[in-house]
């Protein structure tokens, strides 16, 4: 089995690699996660709760899924496949991170009930490797949420969670930030990934 390349944040979405994965499998009822365990990468749905650990690692296979009621440090919440309806060629890491960070950060806010800016949260996600591209037609996004490290119990999910695109309301509202606050905040945001990619020398 190909391994997926893990991009972003990378200081927060630590990865099980083959020699630390637990030989107990996770087990899933009603399509949700309710035994803890080692889950393949290829295998997780919108809604899993993942605790990685503490072991970094480039690529991975595995990852440790638990019931989102038990402490935990991620959660999926989209799984966006990369279009290629012109051409099966692997893209490039560039374009791949430039279509994870669209999908990935519109889903976020339809997921959560709250803008990207506006939360304490950050997201990142897993992103296919060349190998797995092309040898396993993997062309799959995992967008995750991450907890800066912190372990949480309970989904981040919102009740009225949908996947349809949510358009902003005209003329704002009370208290809402300006442009260039947002503009500000996610520059913010940004360089914070960026920053944590370079510590860990994932910029290429």
């Amino acid at each position: 089995m190909s391994a997926r390349r893990l991009p972003l944040l990378a200081l927060l979405l630590v990865a099980l690699v083959a020699a630390g994965c637990s030989k107990d499998k996770a087990g899933r009822k009603d399509g949700a996660i309710d035994k803890a365990g080692d889950i393949s990468v290829f295998d997780v749905q919108v809604g899993d709760c993942l605790n990685p650990g503490s072991e970094l690692g480039a690529a991975i296979t595995k990852i440790k899924a638990v019931p989102c009621k038990d402490p935990h440090t991620h959660e999926v919440f989209a799984l966006p496949d990369y279009d290629t309806k012109e051409s099966d060629v692997y893209p490039g890491e560039e374009k791949l991170k430039s279509f994870a960070n669209a999908q990935c950060l519109e889903a976020f806010g339809n997921y959560t009930g709250t803008d990207y800016l506006d939360s304490k949260l950050f997201f990142s996600y897993l992103q296919p490797s060349i190998k797995s591209w092309q040898e396993g037609d993997d062309h799959r996004i995992v967008c995750v949420i991450v907890s800066t490290g912190k372990e949480v119990t309970g989904s981040a999910k919102s009740p009225d969670a949908t996947t349809t695109t949510v358009k902003g309301e005209a003329g704002g509202k009370k208290g809402q930030k300006t442009k260039a606050q947002r503009a500000a905040e996610s520059k913010a945001k940004a360089a914070a990934r960026e920053k944590a990619r370079e510590k860990l020398g994932l910029n290429h």
